[in-house]
């Protein structure tokens, strides 16, 4: 009996064995078979890359069976002419004229000044010493420019500047 135990298992492994043979019998070609596709796909990808990144011009038509090429060899008696770099000569720098000022704009518009109060009569007396303050100029609060049908005319609005007046009598004016 131990003889026939043994002789059981040796056949068990026996086929396990054979079953493992197969198995990688089939394994090595699937790996064939995958490493032949694997081959297949670098090649159309390779064709691909080709066709949408490589270079296209007439010069590729040669392997199509018939077709002539529009630049095979030159004929004997023809000797080829001498290429001739273009001189690059650079473009002249455009000199733009300035963007004139409001100033420039509107220099021929007659100008009319109208007088604009902008303090009250409390306002212009000295929060300090409580006198009045002397007028000493004027300042430009806003310049219009009005179109009417028949003229144009530029319209700007003065406001009086003032400073404290002094304590003494002695008042000068100034302008």
């Amino acid at each position: 009996m131990a003889n026939s135990s043994k002789d059981i298992q040796f056949i068990e492994l026996k086929d396990m064995i054979s079953e493992l043979n197969t198995t990688i019998k089939t394994l090595n070609e699937t790996i064939v078979k995958q490493q032949m596709e694997n081959d297949n796909l670098k090649a159309e990808s390779a064709w691909f890359r080709q066709k949408y990144f490589g270079s296209s011009s007439e010069r590729r038509m040669d392997d199509i069976a018939g077709q002539l090429s529009l630049f095979g060899g030159l004929p004997e008696e023809e000797k080829p002419v001498e290429r001739i770099e273009p001189e690059i000569v650079p473009a002249p720098k455009k000199n733009r004229k300035p963007k004139p000022s409001l100033e420039e704009q509107f220099d021929g518009i007659p100008i009319r000044q109208v007088a604009v109060d902008t303090l009250t009569d409390e306002e212009k007396k000295c929060p300090i010493c409580g006198t009045e303050m002397v007028p000493i100029g004027t300042e430009l609060v806003r310049s219009e420019v009005i179109y009417t049908p028949p003229k144009l005319e530029r319209i700007e609005y003065m406001a009086t500047t003032f400073l404290p007046g002094m304590q003494s009598d002695r008042r000068t004016t100034v302008y």
